[in-house]
């Protein structure tokens, strides 16, 4: 059996979309990139949803904290991807899919004004659907907290719909790292001027995932190879190379005791945890590539063979 029949891939090394699955084996690595897009893209979405339901616009601060709220759009964001992939990959009328999927977004919207936007209201009853109708009904100054969960649902679900579509070569991966980077930084630019958020807390998770979608697009590895070779890269030893550039420049600079103490914590951390981990993560790891079918490149690069 091929390799591109073992993985889903295709003969120019493209991973298929979504659309393409039908009677195609699960690969770990495109399950993977799909999760990795869908986080980084809720890390700019997020900071936009929080900014315009809190106090400057006349709303009670988020009963949820940052994070917790991340984790729910991600969820949402995924539920309608896999959503999209279950209706396609069903044997289902066009009609009844599209209803689905409908059905599908009005339900997360009313999740999300229930345990989100009305978390603390008190409503009762009926006061659930009659509440969104008399915020609309009311013309203020302030956009409604319903309008704004509403259109940031009918964003995820687009999204989820257009991510279960989408190509996952190296190049489209890659365009969307970069215009992510461009989205982000105009996303923080228009919070902090306008209401004045700090949304410098989901810059680094962006880069993450962003960056692991795309060592994961650009590589044949598996996720498990992928994660083994993060953890144990870098390492201490890139704190010392960059602290000693530093000592040569012989410059004082603002706060050099703190980055002499970041350097010192970062190379101790790096010894005791990769020295800790090195032993049971190597052997699971090992485990692993053991369950991994002939001819993938980790296999092929223990025996010399050329996949």
């Amino acid at each position: 059996m091929r390799r591109d029949e073992l993985t889903g891939e295709s003969a120019s090394g493209e991973l298929p979309t979504a659309g393409h699955l039908k009677g195609v084996r699960v690969n770990s690595r495109r399950e993977a990139i799909y999760v990795a897009l869908a986080a980084a893209e809720v890390c700019w979405a997020a900071p936009v949803f929080l900014a315009l339901t809190r106090e400057r616009i006349g709303l009670a601060p988020a009963p949820h904290s940052p994070l917790l709220l991340w984790l729910g759009l991600l969820a949402l964001l995924l539920g309608f991807f896999y959503l999209y992939r279950a209706l396609a990959a069903a044997n289902l009328s066009l009609r009844l899919q599209q209803s689905l999927l409908v059905a599908g977004l009005l339900l997360s919207i009313g999740l999300v004004l229930r345990f989100h936007v009305y978390a603390d209201a008190g409503l009762r009853g009926i006061d659930w659907f009659l509440q969104p109708l008399r915020s609309f009904a009311t013309l203020t100054w302030a956009v409604p907290v319903e309008f704004i969960a509403i259109l940031t649902l009918t964003h995820l679900w687009a999204r989820g719909t257009h991510l279960a579509r989408r190509s996952l070569g190296a190049g489209s991966v890659g365009f969307s790292f970069r215009s992510g980077v461009v989205i982000l930084m105009g996303t923080a630019l228009i919070i902090s001027v306008f209401t004045g958020e700090d949304i410098s807390g989901f810059v680094v998770p962006y880069f993450f995932f962003a960056l692991v979608a795309l060592a994961l697009a650009r590589s044949r590895l598996a996720p498990a190879t992928v994660l083994f070779m993060g953890w144990f890269g870098p390492r201490g030893l890139a704190s010392i190379v960059l602290g000693l550039f530093f000592l040569e420049q012989e410059a004082r600079l603002p706060g050099q005791p703190l980055i002499e103490i970041a350097i010192t914590a970062s190379v101790l951390l790096s010894i005791f945890a990769h020295g800790m981990t090195a032993a049971p993560f190597t052997k699971l790891y090992a485990r692993r590539v053991e369950t991994m079918d002939a001819g993938v490149p980790e296999l092929a690069a223990a025996t010399g063979v050329v996949a």
